[in-house]
């Protein structure tokens, strides 16, 4: 049976290169609480195993898998996820872990809980996620680089990975290029959540399919995403909020 390790090194090579272990029941009451409430069913005992991607590498490696022109050939509507959870899943099941997978959802309907899951608060449990101004989570070495792709209930107990201790690089910035970036103005003295979605809803928006904002951070630049990763996440991004200003009678 191959080790923890040996499936986290598996999964590094194919672009799922960060990863976090936090056994379930030394979670914080806080913590433990926010997950049996979006996941009642939460198995006891066992892990979460927490992957995600950094940098390109992932959009690189499905690049060589699948074509570069693949977003415009998919027919599944969240293709990352579809591969994510079953690059997981078929791992585990191969060495025989029991295991269930909490996040991307695999109900139809997209409806994977209670209630959203907390997701950005693993990642401050394992010292990934620092609130930034644009509302993306930034860290020291990776900037805000990095999405989480799977969290899986894996029976198997492992100890708590060491939290990254690197501080909130925000905190000591003085170029604020961010807010100064903005083309809404929606960022000072903090994110104004109708303008920013305003402006990406207009037509021939500037912020369509990136974010601006994000790309001026001068924190780990030399690690952020191509300008095509950039447009799939932000296409993605926006065909969601269309739909929530559609259900939720057109106003932000």
């Amino acid at each position: 049976m191959a080790s923890p390790e040996e499936l986290f090194g598996h999964w590094a090579r194919v672009g799922l290169n960060i990863h976090g272990t936090l056994p379930l029941d030394a979670l914080s009451p806080e913590l433990r609480a926010a997950w049996v409430h979006a996941v009642p069913d939460l198995p006891s005992g066992g892990s979460l195993w927490v992957l995600g991607h950094q940098g390109p590498a992932m959009w690189q490696h499905l690049g060589a898998l699948w074509g570069a022109d693949w977003p415009h050939r998919t027919r599944s509507p969240h293709p990352l996820d579809d591969w994510a959870r079953e690059t997981v899943s078929r791992a585990l099941s191969a060495q025989g872990l029991a295991h269930r997978i909490l996040f991307p959802a695999t109900d139809p309907t997209g409806a994977a809980s209670a209630s959203p899951l907390p997701l950005q608060r693993l990642g401050e449990a394992l010292g990934w996620h620092h609130a930034s101004p644009f509302q993306v989570g930034i860290d020291a070495q990776w900037g805000s680089w990095f999405a989480y792709r799977v969290v899986a209930w894996v029976a198997q107990e492992m100890p708590a990975s060491s939290p990254r201790a690197l501080g909130h690089v925000c905190d000591t910035c003085t170029h604020r290029a961010c807010e100064r970036a903005c083309p809404a103005q929606a960022l000072a003295p903090q994110w104004q959540m109708r303008s920013c979605l305003d402006h990406r809803l207009r037509v021939g928006s500037s912020c369509a399919q990136t974010c601006l904002a994000r790309v001026a951070c001068p924190v780990a630049a030399d690690q952020a995403y191509p300008p095509e990763q950039l447009a799939y996440h932000y296409g993605q991004s926006l065909a969601f909020i269309r739909q929530w200003v559609g259900t939720s009678g057109g106003a932000p």
